[in-house]
């Protein structure tokens, strides 16, 4: 595997060695009697080696770093999108769900245009993924109505905004190709449940069952386009673990008792609407 970084690349060997750190410099040939050898290994670096791109900057700035023909020429690619820590690259999708203006549509134009050839693509999204805004109130605390209408609203908009631009990327490189797409844990919960009800839970593997796993999405039946969808990190727990939450125990008892009375109420609501629909069925 290749990393680039600053100029440098990053190579594992093929054989049995150590971490090489090689500049750039030192993998151009030294003299003309060389540029056949020189040539022939870079066709085999490009092709043969698995790419692993993450920098934001080498991403936006790569296909004018790296000569066209050869990042044509990549087979096997891993990229990671999105930094775990800066929301605002998906704040403006949940603002505006119609723009193509953000750095997510940009990378799914850029990837076809770049790597027509990759046959293996491994794309991790590294940030919170879930919708925001009054649509989308925290859950934490809430019924079951509240938050089966909340995780429902969730996934749509998911599969619009996020999923929207990545499913035209993998269309526009067409089947025959291996496709992954991680996502963090809280976001993959929300999208399995909502596939294991769709479609039953065959098409799940689980790493850790019921918890960690991946599900395939069939894009186009026809020509067996499809891709799998990875669970990540689980970013809510890296939250809880930066927070101090000493003091708050009185405060959790609390909200969970106006949980309890809230799911009461909306019980009942529920049960005095069948009766009202059964009674207007039987006079009917």
């Amino acid at each position: 595997m290749f990393h680039w970084h600053h100029g440098m690349a990053f190579g594992m060997p093929t054989s049995v060695g150590d971490l090489q750190v090689l500049p750039c410099s030192l993998l151009a040939p030294k003299n003309n009697n060389d540029l056949s050898s020189y040539a022939d290994g870079i066709d085999i670096l490009f092709v043969t080696n698995t790419f692993h791109l993450k920098s934001p900057d080498l991403l936006q700035h790569l296909q004018r770093m790296i000569l066209p023909q050869r990042l044509r020429a990549v087979q096997s690619l891993e990229m990671s999108w999105l930094g775990k820590y800066d929301k605002s690259q998906v704040k403006v999708l949940w603002d505006d769900p119609t723009t193509e203006d953000s750095e997510l549509h940009a990378l799914c134009r850029m990837v076809p245009q770049a790597f027509p050839h990759v046959l293996h693509l491994d794309i991790t999204l590294l940030c919170d993924i879930r919708p925001t805004g009054d649509d989308f109130p925290d859950i934490t605390w809430a019924t079951r109505g509240v938050r089966a209408r909340t995780l429902k609203l969730s996934a749509l908009a998911m599969e619009h905004s996020i999923f929207g631009p990545i499913e035209r990327m993998l269309r526009t490189l067409g089947p025959g190709r291996e496709f992954s797409i991680t996502i963090p844990l809280p976001a993959w919960r929300i999208l399995e449940y909502k596939h294991r009800v769709l479609y039953g839970p065959e098409l799940i593997e689980w790493h850790c069952y019921g918890t960690e796993g991946r599900f395939w999405k069939v894009l186009d039946p026809g020509n067996e386009l499809g891709f799998w969808i990875c669970c990540g990190d689980d970013v809510e727990l890296r939250t809880r673990q930066s927070m101090c939450n000493m003091g708050k125990g009185e405060e959790n008892v609390r909200n969970g008792e106006l949980m309890r009375i809230a799911q009461i109420a909306e019980d009942a609501q529920i049960a005095e609407d069948a009766r009202n629909a059964e009674n207007a069925q039987n006079a009917a």
